[in-house]
Protein backbone atom coordinates (compact mmCIF):
# COMPACT_ATOMS: atom_id res chain seq x y z
CA UNK A 1 0.00 0.00 0.00
CA UNK A 2 2.97 2.77 1.14
CA UNK A 3 4.47 1.70 -2.95
CA UNK A 4 1.57 2.11 -4.36
CA UNK A 5 0.53 5.63 -2.06
CA UNK A 6 4.76 6.86 -2.90
CA UNK A 7 3.41 6.51 -6.94
CA UNK A 8 0.87 8.48 -6.50
CA UNK A 9 2.98 11.01 -5.13
CA UNK A 10 5.68 10.49 -8.37
CA UNK A 11 2.72 10.38 -10.40
CA UNK A 12 1.40 13.45 -9.40
CA UNK A 13 4.54 15.73 -9.60
CA UNK A 14 5.40 13.88 -12.98
CA UNK A 15 1.94 15.12 -14.17
CA UNK A 16 2.82 18.79 -13.35
CA UNK A 17 6.27 18.81 -14.88
CA UNK A 18 4.23 17.21 -18.45
CA UNK A 19 1.53 19.70 -18.12
CA UNK A 20 3.33 22.81 -17.53
CA UNK A 21 6.89 22.34 -18.68
CA UNK A 22 6.76 19.85 -21.63
CA UNK A 23 4.17 22.09 -23.19
CA UNK A 24 6.68 24.45 -23.49
CA UNK A 25 9.02 22.48 -25.06
CA UNK A 26 5.92 21.04 -27.80
CA UNK A 27 5.31 24.88 -28.28
CA UNK A 28 8.74 25.26 -30.49
CA UNK A 29 8.91 25.57 -34.33
CA UNK A 30 11.52 23.27 -36.54
CA UNK A 31 12.77 26.69 -37.69
CA UNK A 32 14.13 26.64 -34.44
CA UNK A 33 16.24 23.63 -34.65
CA UNK A 34 19.49 25.64 -34.80
CA UNK A 35 18.55 26.84 -31.11
CA UNK A 36 18.72 22.90 -29.69
CA UNK A 37 20.82 21.94 -26.78
CA UNK A 38 23.21 20.37 -29.55
CA UNK A 39 23.82 23.72 -31.33
CA UNK A 40 24.87 24.86 -28.06
CA UNK A 41 28.31 24.94 -25.72
CA UNK A 42 27.37 23.05 -22.66
CA UNK A 43 29.08 24.02 -19.81
CA UNK A 44 32.53 21.70 -19.68
CA UNK A 45 31.63 18.58 -17.59
CA UNK A 46 34.07 15.82 -16.02
CA UNK A 47 34.27 12.62 -18.15
CA UNK A 48 32.56 10.86 -15.56
CA UNK A 49 28.89 12.74 -14.31
CA UNK A 50 26.62 11.09 -11.63
CA UNK A 51 22.84 12.77 -11.86
CA UNK A 52 20.64 11.45 -8.52
CA UNK A 53 17.41 13.43 -7.53
CA UNK A 54 18.11 15.98 -5.61
CA UNK A 55 15.22 16.45 -3.66
CA UNK A 56 14.74 12.82 -2.34
CA UNK A 57 13.98 9.43 -3.08
CA UNK A 58 11.15 7.58 -1.00
CA UNK A 59 12.21 4.12 0.59
CA UNK A 60 9.48 2.40 -1.06
CA UNK A 61 9.58 3.57 -4.50
CA UNK A 62 11.74 2.47 -7.99
CA UNK A 63 14.84 4.54 -7.56
CA UNK A 64 17.24 5.85 -10.31
CA UNK A 65 20.58 7.88 -10.99
CA UNK A 66 21.64 8.36 -14.69
CA UNK A 67 25.94 7.86 -15.27
CA UNK A 68 26.83 10.81 -18.04
CA UNK A 69 30.25 10.10 -19.33
CA UNK A 70 32.31 10.74 -22.23
CA UNK A 71 34.03 7.58 -23.29
CA UNK A 72 32.10 4.29 -23.55
CA UNK A 73 32.59 1.87 -20.80
CA UNK A 74 31.82 -1.41 -20.41
CA UNK A 75 28.28 -2.14 -19.43
CA UNK A 76 28.97 -4.46 -16.26
CA UNK A 77 30.95 -1.48 -14.71
CA UNK A 78 30.05 -1.53 -11.00
CA UNK A 79 28.72 0.96 -8.50
CA UNK A 80 28.82 1.43 -5.50
CA UNK A 81 26.35 3.41 -2.39
CA UNK A 82 27.90 4.64 -0.10
CA UNK A 83 26.38 6.46 3.57
CA UNK A 84 27.43 9.96 3.10
CA UNK A 85 27.98 9.90 6.96
CA UNK A 86 29.76 6.71 7.66
CA UNK A 87 31.68 6.13 3.90
CA UNK A 88 30.57 2.48 4.65
CA UNK A 89 29.31 0.60 1.43
CA UNK A 90 25.68 -0.32 1.71
CA UNK A 91 24.92 -1.41 -1.71
CA UNK A 92 26.85 -2.61 -4.98
CA UNK A 93 25.60 -2.72 -8.61
CA UNK A 94 25.74 -3.33 -12.23
CA UNK A 95 25.35 -0.07 -14.86
CA UNK A 96 22.66 -0.72 -17.57
CA UNK A 97 23.67 -0.47 -21.09
CA UNK A 98 24.83 2.74 -22.47
CA UNK A 99 22.90 5.07 -24.76
CA UNK A 100 23.51 7.59 -26.45
CA UNK A 101 21.37 11.15 -27.27
CA UNK A 102 23.10 13.10 -30.10
CA UNK A 103 20.32 14.49 -30.91
CA UNK A 104 21.02 16.65 -27.51
CA UNK A 105 24.50 15.79 -26.09
CA UNK A 106 26.46 14.68 -29.16
CA UNK A 107 29.54 12.58 -27.85
CA UNK A 108 28.14 11.65 -24.46
CA UNK A 109 26.88 8.45 -23.30
CA UNK A 110 24.25 7.75 -20.67
CA UNK A 111 23.92 4.44 -17.90
CA UNK A 112 20.95 4.08 -15.82
CA UNK A 113 21.65 3.40 -12.37
CA UNK A 114 18.98 1.44 -10.66
CA UNK A 115 19.47 1.77 -6.67
CA UNK A 116 15.94 0.56 -5.87
CA UNK A 117 17.12 -2.47 -3.59
CA UNK A 118 18.26 0.55 -1.12
CA UNK A 119 15.31 -0.15 1.28
CA UNK A 120 16.82 1.89 4.20
CA UNK A 121 16.77 5.63 5.17
CA UNK A 122 19.53 8.23 5.34
CA UNK A 123 21.92 9.87 3.55
CA UNK A 124 23.92 8.59 0.54
CA UNK A 125 26.22 9.12 -2.43
CA UNK A 126 26.82 6.88 -5.24
CA UNK A 127 30.39 6.32 -6.56
CA UNK A 128 31.92 5.00 -9.65
CA UNK A 129 35.71 4.19 -10.46
CA UNK A 130 37.09 4.04 -13.77
CA UNK A 131 40.51 3.88 -15.00
CA UNK A 132 41.69 4.56 -11.20
CA UNK A 133 39.75 7.81 -10.75
CA UNK A 134 37.09 7.83 -8.20
CA UNK A 135 33.92 9.54 -9.17
CA UNK A 136 30.89 10.40 -6.49
CA UNK A 137 27.69 12.28 -6.54
CA UNK A 138 26.54 14.96 -4.86
CA UNK A 139 24.63 14.05 -1.29
CA UNK A 140 21.15 12.93 -2.23
CA UNK A 141 18.45 11.36 0.72
CA UNK A 142 16.32 8.37 0.98
CA UNK A 143 13.21 8.17 3.63
CA UNK A 144 9.85 7.10 3.90
CA UNK A 145 7.92 9.59 2.61
CA UNK A 146 10.45 12.28 2.40
CA UNK A 147 9.78 12.60 -1.69
CA UNK A 148 6.11 13.57 -0.77
CA UNK A 149 6.83 15.50 2.33
CA UNK A 150 9.01 17.80 0.56
CA UNK A 151 6.91 18.27 -2.60
CA UNK A 152 3.29 18.21 -2.01
CA UNK A 153 2.92 21.15 -0.48
CA UNK A 154 4.86 22.92 -3.34
CA UNK A 155 2.75 21.21 -5.91
CA UNK A 156 -0.60 22.28 -4.35
CA UNK A 157 0.61 25.94 -3.73
CA UNK A 158 2.11 26.06 -7.10
CA UNK A 159 -1.83 25.16 -8.35
CA UNK A 160 -2.88 27.63 -6.38
CA UNK A 161 -0.96 30.62 -7.77
CA UNK A 162 -1.88 29.03 -11.09
CA UNK A 163 -5.24 29.62 -10.79
CA UNK A 164 -6.75 32.07 -13.40
CA UNK A 165 -9.06 33.95 -10.93
CA UNK A 166 -7.69 37.54 -11.06
CA UNK A 167 -10.90 39.77 -11.79
CA UNK A 168 -9.40 40.79 -15.28
CA UNK A 169 -9.62 37.16 -15.98
CA UNK A 170 -12.67 36.59 -14.73
CA UNK A 171 -14.22 39.22 -16.43
CA UNK A 172 -12.53 38.09 -19.80
CA UNK A 173 -13.22 34.31 -19.51
CA UNK A 174 -17.11 34.73 -18.54
CA UNK A 175 -18.22 35.93 -22.33
CA UNK A 176 -14.86 34.51 -24.27
CA UNK A 177 -15.15 34.33 -28.32
CA UNK A 178 -15.38 31.46 -29.99
CA UNK A 179 -13.17 30.93 -32.92
CA UNK A 180 -14.61 32.44 -36.41
CA UNK A 181 -17.68 33.39 -34.75
CA UNK A 182 -19.23 36.14 -32.29
CA UNK A 183 -20.87 33.58 -30.31
CA UNK A 184 -19.24 33.51 -26.30
CA UNK A 185 -19.09 30.96 -23.92
CA UNK A 186 -18.52 31.32 -19.59
CA UNK A 187 -15.41 29.28 -19.39
CA UNK A 188 -14.26 30.86 -16.14
CA UNK A 189 -11.84 29.39 -13.80
CA UNK A 190 -8.95 26.68 -14.69
CA UNK A 191 -5.49 27.46 -14.48
CA UNK A 192 -3.17 28.96 -16.30
CA UNK A 193 -0.79 27.50 -18.47
CA UNK A 194 2.55 28.87 -17.13
CA UNK A 195 3.97 32.42 -16.19
CA UNK A 196 4.34 33.56 -19.68
CA UNK A 197 1.87 31.75 -20.91
CA UNK A 198 -1.56 32.48 -19.51
CA UNK A 199 -3.69 30.19 -21.93
CA UNK A 200 -5.84 26.90 -20.15
CA UNK A 201 -5.50 23.88 -22.27
CA UNK A 202 -7.99 21.40 -21.86
CA UNK A 203 -5.17 18.94 -24.00
CA UNK A 204 -2.86 21.38 -26.04
CA UNK A 205 -1.66 18.20 -28.06
CA UNK A 206 -4.78 16.76 -29.53
CA UNK A 207 -3.11 16.66 -33.03
CA UNK A 208 0.19 14.84 -31.60
CA UNK A 209 0.91 11.38 -31.32
CA UNK A 210 3.33 11.13 -28.84
CA UNK A 211 4.27 14.11 -26.01
CA UNK A 212 0.59 14.52 -25.50
CA UNK A 213 -0.28 15.31 -21.88
CA UNK A 214 -4.11 15.21 -20.88
CA UNK A 215 -3.67 18.37 -19.30
CA UNK A 216 -6.36 19.69 -16.75
CA UNK A 217 -7.92 16.36 -16.74
CA UNK A 218 -5.13 14.44 -15.97
CA UNK A 219 -4.12 17.00 -13.07
CA UNK A 220 -7.55 16.60 -11.81
CA UNK A 221 -7.51 13.28 -12.27
CA UNK A 222 -4.03 13.02 -10.40
CA UNK A 223 -4.91 15.45 -7.16
CA UNK A 224 -8.71 13.33 -6.85
CA UNK A 225 -6.64 9.63 -6.57
CA UNK A 226 -4.02 10.69 -4.26
CA UNK A 227 -6.73 12.66 -1.81
CA UNK A 228 -8.64 9.35 -2.27
CA UNK A 229 -5.63 7.20 -1.88
CA UNK A 230 -3.39 8.63 0.76
CA UNK A 231 -5.41 10.36 2.83
CA UNK A 232 -3.94 10.01 6.25
CA UNK A 233 -0.14 10.72 4.92
CA UNK A 234 -2.30 14.10 3.61
CA UNK A 235 -3.61 13.97 6.99
CA UNK A 236 -0.10 14.37 8.86
CA UNK A 237 1.15 17.18 5.90
CA UNK A 238 -2.45 18.89 6.67
CA UNK A 239 -2.50 19.03 2.91
CA UNK A 240 -5.48 17.07 2.27
CA UNK A 241 -8.41 20.00 2.78
CA UNK A 242 -5.91 22.16 0.50
CA UNK A 243 -5.52 19.42 -2.21
CA UNK A 244 -9.45 18.32 -2.45
CA UNK A 245 -10.06 22.24 -2.55
CA UNK A 246 -7.97 22.68 -5.92
CA UNK A 247 -9.17 19.46 -7.05
CA UNK A 248 -12.87 20.57 -6.60
CA UNK A 249 -12.07 24.08 -8.56
CA UNK A 250 -10.15 21.54 -11.28
CA UNK A 251 -13.23 19.42 -12.21
CA UNK A 252 -15.54 22.39 -11.76
CA UNK A 253 -13.28 23.89 -14.39
CA UNK A 254 -14.04 20.58 -16.49
CA UNK A 255 -17.49 20.83 -15.78
CA UNK A 256 -17.91 23.91 -17.11
CA UNK A 257 -15.62 23.35 -20.31
CA UNK A 258 -18.90 20.80 -21.37
CA UNK A 259 -20.51 22.82 -23.87
CA UNK A 260 -24.36 22.49 -24.78
CA UNK A 261 -23.51 20.15 -28.06
CA UNK A 262 -21.98 17.46 -25.72
CA UNK A 263 -18.32 18.06 -26.60
CA UNK A 264 -15.59 19.88 -24.10
CA UNK A 265 -13.65 23.25 -25.30
CA UNK A 266 -10.41 22.30 -26.12
CA UNK A 267 -8.26 25.25 -25.26
CA UNK A 268 -8.56 28.90 -24.04
CA UNK A 269 -5.69 30.23 -25.90
CA UNK A 270 -4.14 33.69 -24.98
CA UNK A 271 -1.82 34.18 -27.98
CA UNK A 272 1.29 34.43 -25.60
CA UNK A 273 -0.58 38.44 -24.42
CA UNK A 274 -1.52 38.98 -21.13
CA UNK A 275 -4.10 40.65 -21.33
CA UNK A 276 -7.22 38.37 -20.93
CA UNK A 277 -9.23 40.15 -23.52
CA UNK A 278 -7.02 38.69 -26.03
CA UNK A 279 -7.91 35.29 -24.79
CA UNK A 280 -10.58 32.79 -27.43
CA UNK A 281 -11.71 29.31 -27.38
CA UNK A 282 -9.68 27.62 -30.09
CA UNK A 283 -8.15 24.87 -31.58
CA UNK A 284 -4.67 24.67 -31.45
CA UNK A 285 -2.09 23.33 -34.01
CA UNK A 286 1.79 23.31 -34.17
CA UNK A 287 3.39 26.64 -33.96
CA UNK A 288 0.57 27.70 -31.79
CA UNK A 289 -2.04 28.33 -35.28
CA UNK A 290 -5.37 28.31 -34.27
CA UNK A 291 -8.53 26.93 -35.64
CA UNK A 292 -11.78 26.98 -34.92
CA UNK A 293 -11.98 22.99 -34.77
CA UNK A 294 -12.36 23.90 -30.61
CA UNK A 295 -14.23 20.62 -30.27
CA UNK A 296 -12.30 17.72 -27.90
CA UNK A 297 -12.19 14.78 -30.40
CA UNK A 298 -13.22 10.89 -28.69
CA UNK A 299 -8.97 10.32 -28.53
CA UNK A 300 -7.74 9.86 -25.16
CA UNK A 301 -5.05 12.12 -25.81
CA UNK A 302 -7.58 15.01 -26.17
CA UNK A 303 -8.98 14.31 -22.73
CA UNK A 304 -12.62 14.01 -23.17
CA UNK A 305 -12.72 10.70 -22.40
CA UNK A 306 -10.96 11.55 -18.58
CA UNK A 307 -13.15 14.50 -18.24
CA UNK A 308 -16.19 11.94 -18.77
CA UNK A 309 -14.53 9.81 -16.45
CA UNK A 310 -14.42 12.47 -13.81
CA UNK A 311 -17.90 13.72 -14.47
CA UNK A 312 -19.00 10.17 -13.53
CA UNK A 313 -16.95 9.24 -10.83
CA UNK A 314 -17.01 12.86 -8.48
CA UNK A 315 -20.04 11.92 -6.00
CA UNK A 316 -23.19 13.82 -5.77
CA UNK A 317 -21.55 15.68 -3.06
CA UNK A 318 -18.10 16.68 -3.84
CA UNK A 319 -20.17 17.85 -7.64
CA UNK A 320 -22.30 20.50 -4.78
CA UNK A 321 -19.37 20.91 -3.22
CA UNK A 322 -17.30 21.78 -6.00
CA UNK A 323 -19.60 24.67 -7.20
CA UNK A 324 -18.05 26.36 -4.10
CA UNK A 325 -14.93 26.87 -6.11
CA UNK A 326 -16.61 28.75 -9.01
CA UNK A 327 -15.58 31.93 -9.60
CA UNK A 328 -18.66 34.40 -9.64
CA UNK A 329 -18.46 38.22 -10.27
Amino acid sequence: MFRKTTIHFIELTLVTFSCFVLNALAQSTASNVTNSPANKQRTVLEDIVIHVNQVAYDVAAPKFAVLETSKQIPAANQFLVKDARTLKTVFEGTLARGQECNEWFPGRYFYRVDISSVQRSGHFKLQVEQNGRQFDSVEFEIGKNTLAEQTVPAIIQFYQHQRANSPEELKADEHLLLYGSTNTVDLRGGWCDASGDVSKYFSHLDYANFMSPQQTPLVVWSMVNTVDSAALLLDRLKAKGPLTEEALYGADYLMHSLSPGDYFYMTVFSYFNKDPNARRVVGLLADSKTTADYQCGHAFRSGRRMAVFHRNSISPARSARSRICRPTT
